[in-house]
């Protein structure tokens, strides 16, 4: 039912001593390999996105960069195997907009 890596996984954050403030983020087994490959991939991304704009991270969350925080999240998105928490963490937006936008 489960694959040994997701056993694997739950038995290892079982042991996590930090109060269970801690999510699992799996991969999707048949997970096709995306140019970004890690969070600091992304970060590097998503500098050289606001730099190219002239924005700060923070200006995202204004409703005149829609279209922008739009784009940026689908580019990373796309890009990217990174779980819609992983990337909303990383751009500092409530998950259910990351995970509205296609």
């Amino acid at each position: 039912m489960f694959s040994d890596q997701a056993i694997e996984m739950f038995i290892d954050y079982s042991k996590i001593q930090n109060g269970g403030h801690q999510f699992i983020d799996l991969q999707e087994e048949n997970a096709v390999e995306k140019a970004i490959q890690t969070e600091n991939q992304a970060k590097e991304l998503i500098i050289h996105y606001l730099v190219n704009h002239h924005i700060n991270i923070s200006d995202l969350k204004d409703r005149q960069q829609e279209d922008l925080q739009r784009d940026l999240i689908s580019t990373i998105k796309r890009e990217s195997n990174l779980s819609i928490r992983q990337i909303a963490k990383l751009l500092d937006i409530d998950r259910n907009i990351i995970q509205r936008i296609k």
